[in-house]
């Protein structure tokens, strides 16, 4: 037998009465389809993100780039010794670093999740939250409806907004 804690279903209609636009943060870091990929990895290592929401254009969405894919093409290698000859070749993160011509080998579009999961700004903060755990996603772009990117939701803001509620 399933019964719901009452505590649920307060705050299901609670999350359903929140918009998107009411938490979602509008600046976002995106990169053009076209980037290298060694700046795709500086934009994850300088603005400490695991998204990259990847336009065309001015805003329009046609893709997502996650730091894991980033991971999976080209793992980083770890720093072993002090004499690491550094170079504009070498992309440092922390006590690892990668190659920039072995990054730049990758072409963006092909690593890239195409055409994200999208929600628009007036859908339920109870439908993001939903669809992050059925679809075990860290964030969803929010689109208007022409398909432009205006904002996204993160795991972080929701967490963030809860945060906020309880003080």
């Amino acid at each position: 037998m399933n019964m719901e804690h009452p505590t649920e279903s307060y705050l299901k209609v609670l999350f359903e009465k929140i918009k998107i636009k009411d938490i979602m943060t509008t600046s976002f870091i995106t990169i053009h389809e076209d980037a290298r990929f060694s700046e795709a990895f500086e934009k994850f290592r300088d603005h400490h993100i695991s998204h990259l929401l990847v336009i065309k254009g001015a805003k329009r969405l046609v893709g997502i780039l996650s730091q894991k894919y980033l991971y999976k093409a080209q793992s980083p290698r770890k720093i072993l010794s002090q004499d690491l000859a550094y170079g504009e070749n070498i992309l440092i993160d922390g006590d690892s670093f990668y190659d920039k011509e072995t990054l730049d080998r990758y072409i963006l579009s092909n690593i890239m999740q195409p055409r994200p999961y999208t929600l628009l700004p007036d859908d339920s903060v109870a439908a993001a939250i939903t669809d992050m755990s059925k679809k075990n996603l860290g964030c969803i772009p929010i689109v208007d409806g022409r398909q432009d990117l205006c904002g996204v939701i993160t795991d972080r803001e929701i967490v963030h907004f809860v945060a906020q509620s309880l003080k």
